[in-house]
Formats: C-alpha cells, structure tokens, sequence
C-alpha cells in the first residue's frame, strides 16, 4: 500500500505541472530557453573601420607666418617694449660694445660702437644716429677719414666696415675736429694735446740704413735717435754746423713730421686705422647705471645696452 501511495503522488505533482504550464502559456508570458552552449574561446569584435579624411578635412596645424620683415630676426630677440616694426634694418648690424663713465676732466666717458658683421665690402653710413641714455642724447658726427698735412680737408660720414670701430669721448677734439686714425696721425701729438693721446707708432723715419748713409755721423746717429712720430729738437737743429755736412743734415730734418710720413706712406694698404674717434663735448651718461639705446637716422632702434 505504501508504494502505491508514493507513484499516485508522483502522478499528482505531474499533473499540477503540466496544468501549470499550461496556464502560464495561456497568459502570453514567454519561458526564456536555456542558453545555447558557447565555445570558451571569446570572439573579438573589432570596431567598425571608418573612410579617412580627405586632405581638404584634415584640420591643418596652426604655424606662426614668417615675417616678411627682418625675417631673420626672431619674436625673442625683439627688445621689450619694442615692436618688430620700430627695429632698424641695422638691427644688431651696429653694436654698443663698451660703455666707461668717468667723472674726471683727465679721463673722458667713453662709447665703444663695434660692426657685428664680416662682409668684406659692406658699409653702413652711422653719422647722424642717435644714442639715448636715460638721462639725455647725442647725435653721432661726421669724421674727416682722411687727415691732410694742410688740415683743411672736410668731414664726411662715417662709413663703417667689418673690422672698423668707432670711439666716441665726452670730451673736446685737440684740433677740433673728429679723425679716423692713420699711422702717421700720432705726428699731430707735437703740437696739440689730445686726449686720449694719439698712437705713437708711425713708421720708422728711413726704411733702411742706406737712405741716411752719406749724412755725417753725428747726423746718423741724431736720425737713429729720433722717437717714433717724434720731430727733431729744435735746439740740435738750430745748433748744427754751418757746414756742407750740417746743412745736408738739417736740410733732412726738417723734413721730419706728418706731411712727409704722409706723402710716402698715403698708398699704403694698411695707412689707415680701423679707429674713428669723435669727441662730442657731452657727458651723457649716468655714473652708476644707465639703459642706453641707438637709433638710425629714422628713429628706428640699432641696439640696446644695460649697465
């Protein structure tokens, strides 16, 4: 009996299962079916490829234009408070090298203007430039470049090359007037006091020994002691011999001097300096520190100097 009772539950549960079933169908609700079984191994789906951009899509990269003016110049080197526009086409062509001040009336302020370039055949005109302290201004002057024994020849520009400098001194020209140095231009210093004094280094009075031998010996030995850029002593001149020997002598001393050095010497390749030197009367720089500015002809900025 026992097991008859155990299969009649069985059938029982069976029966409210299917009628369950049933029910649920009846009522529209959707059993979910078991999953299908997978492989283990994950399928790697990759994203969907994409056409690239034309040229004409492609968003181009922002580049800073190259100025059409100075464009060697570049946005840093522009001095502050300077646009590129107020820069010279000398821009850093011309450079203030040294600045020196100086409070004594023996030692004149000083400004040294240098070229920075090498071009052999090139040349900037810098007279009527300006140079700007904080404190006041001066316009560079013309030169006489080449010094004539008569001191009558004019001055002219300032033509600055590779290898020329020019020194500018606050204090006033022996003759009054600016020179570019030559190697006979120290002969000047017998009669005028320059400050700073003039190269001693002229040429020698006679290239060689032979030009002198037929003088008597006392005048040989009077040539050989002459100094450099030196004229003979009054006194030794006046006092030679009245004779065919001490008039020789004396006819070749007074020779000695500028217009002689400069007659043998003018064609020279090296005669003249790469020295100019001005002297302005003017102290315009401060004796501590000073910003200093150079300008051109049209106002527009060379160089800037901080000391």
């Amino acid at each position: 009996m026992g097991i008859i009772k155990i299969i009649l539950f069985l059938i029982s549960i069976g029966a409210a299962s299917v009628m369950g079933y049933s029910a649920i169908k009846k009522s529209g609700f959707q059993i979910p079916s078991a999953p299908k079984a997978t492989s283990t191994a994950q399928k790697i789906i990759r994203p969907a490829t994409t056409s690239k951009p034309s040229i004409s899509q492609t968003p181009s990269k922002s580049a800073t234009p190259t100025p059409s003016y100075l464009p060697n110049i570049t946005d840093v080197q522009i001095p502050k408070g300077f646009i590129r526009e107020q820069l010279s086409p000398n821009f850093k062509e011309i450079k203030i090298s040294s600045i020196s001040y100086s409070a004594s009336l023996s030692t004149p302020s000083n400004i040294r203007l240098n070229p920075s370039f090498q071009t052999k055949d090139k040349f900037v005109n810098i007279s009527g430039w300006k140079i700007q302290t904080n404190r006041q201004s001066l316009i560079i002057p013309k030169i006489i470049n080449v010094y004539d024994p008569s001191g009558l020849a004019n001055e002219t520009d300032i033509l600055i090359g590779a290898n020329n400098f020019l020194n500018i001194y606050s204090n006033s020209s022996a003759i009054n007037k600016n020179l570019r140095l030559n190697k006979c231009i120290g002969y000047l210093e017998n009669f005028n006091k320059f400050n700073p004094s003039l190269s001693q280094s002229c040429p020698p009075i006679y290239q060689n020994k032979t030009e002198i031998a037929n003088f008597a010996g006392f005048c040989q030995t009077y040539i050989m002691s002459i100094g450099s850029c030196k004229l003979p002593d009054s006194n030794y001149y006046n006092n030679l011999p009245g004779t065919g020997e001490g008039n020789a002598c004396r006819e070749y001393l007074n020779n000695i001097g500028y217009a002689n050095c400069f007659q043998k010497h003018r064609t020279d390749s090296d005669f003249l300096s790469n020295e100019f030197r001005a002297w302005v009367n003017q102290n315009i720089f401060d004796p501590k520190h000073d910003y200093v500015l150079l300008f051109d002809t049209n106002g527009l900025l060379v160089d800037e100097y901080f000391y």
